[in-house]
């Protein structure tokens, strides 16, 4: 396949009827990355999905494969679907129930007029890549969700798209067989060397699969980074409230203000909020800081507790004790972020 050098949207907006449901947005994804659009239900990634693949035209805006304009409103330019050379892969799988395996992967390059011997190839290989062969001869009903969503992966690939696009590919697929999906699609997305754009709304899904994460919310992207960046430097609150969990302290609120200005360090009054990861709270006996602990929650590999310090409530875990509600703690408080 002709790897594309990036895909470029500039200014794209769109909507439904009177309703926007994205506006101006900017977003490059370079070539054979893994590139996952996150956020809540109706923020706008299916939609920006549907506008790079040629499903829904945007109302403004230009888009780019490499230096290839595929779409201009202005210029009256649109490249439809068939012909942008994208693989996609739906929540719902879209197998169709009377053919079998082979002949839904091969349904693509049939219908692209490939020779009978180079279906057979290239089906051949991909079977092998994701892990289906042997199971070429059965129907979409013998199969489990994991192997259903494969054969789509399979479909979507097999004709060597420039980009492959998913659309929360594994909703429906319980989360240990998702964690094992995952790295297979990963491990198949970096083999090829394809550009993939992943929608989730599940966090776990998109740390483990993306090289970058753009956050999205109510049709705008509010960051872009690696999962990293996006975990440890939340842009806003929104993000920094997103993504994982976090004790938001605001200078709006009196107990919370005078708890950063003595305890982080945030005098000079620039700074509205901090964040402070739960993990990032250390309890221990010789910390800087004394509580109380309201609330206990075991969650297995560790305990949340939410701490009461001078009628501020910080959420904290831990893995090495376990402590009781109304007991004395005190704590440090290893790192924080302004935002």
């Amino acid at each position: 396949m002709d790897a594309i050098n990036r895909i470029e949207l500039r200014g794209i907006s769109a909507s439904y009827g009177n309703q926007k449901v994205l506006e101006d947005i900017d977003l490059t994804v370079f070539s054979k990355e893994c590139l996952v659009l996150l956020g809540p239900s109706g923020c706008g990634k299916s939609t920006l999905l549907s506008v790079i693949s040629g499903l829904k035209q945007p109302t403004d805006g230009t888009i780019y494969f490499s230096d290839k304009m595929i779409y201009c409103g202005k210029k009256a330019i649109n490249i439809p679907v068939e012909e942008r050379n994208v693989g996609i892969v739906f929540q719902s799988y879209a197998l169709w129930p009377h053919l079998t395996v082979y002949e839904n992967i091969a349904y693509p390059l049939k219908v692209r007029k490939f020779k009978k011997n180079k279906i057979r190839e290239k089906v051949k290989t991909l079977l092998e890549m994701i892990d289906l062969k042997g199971h070429e001869n059965k129907y979409p009903h013998e199969l489990s969700g994991g192997e259903k969503q494969r054969v789509a992966i399979g479909r979507a690939l097999v004709y060597e798209p420039n980009v492959l696009l998913l659309d929360e590919p594994l909703a429906n697929i319980d989360a240990q067989l998702k964690k094992h999906l995952l790295k297979e699609m990963k491990r198949i997305q970096k083999t090829i060397g394809v550009t993939m754009i992943y929608v989730t709304h599940d966090q776990r899904e998109a740390f483990e699969i993306g090289d970058r994460i753009a956050i999205m919310q109510q049709g705008c992207i509010q960051q872009i980074g690696s999962p990293e960046e996006i975990y440890h430097n939340g842009k806003n609150q929104f993000v920094a409230e997103f993504i994982g969990k976090n004790n938001i302290l605001r200078r709006s609120h009196k107990r919370e203000c005078r708890f950063m200005d003595h305890h982080c360090k945030c005098k000079d009054g620039s700074h509205e909020m901090i964040a402070i990861r739960p993990e990032k709270i250390e309890i221990n006996r010789q910390g800087q800081h004394h509580g109380t602990i309201k609330e206990t929650h075991f969650k297995g590999e560790v305990t949340e507790y939410i701490i009461l310090m001078d009628e501020v409530e910080l959420l904290a875990t831990s893995s090495e004790k376990r402590y009781r509600i109304g007991e004395a703690v005190r704590f440090n408080i290893l790192s924080y972020q302004v935002i």
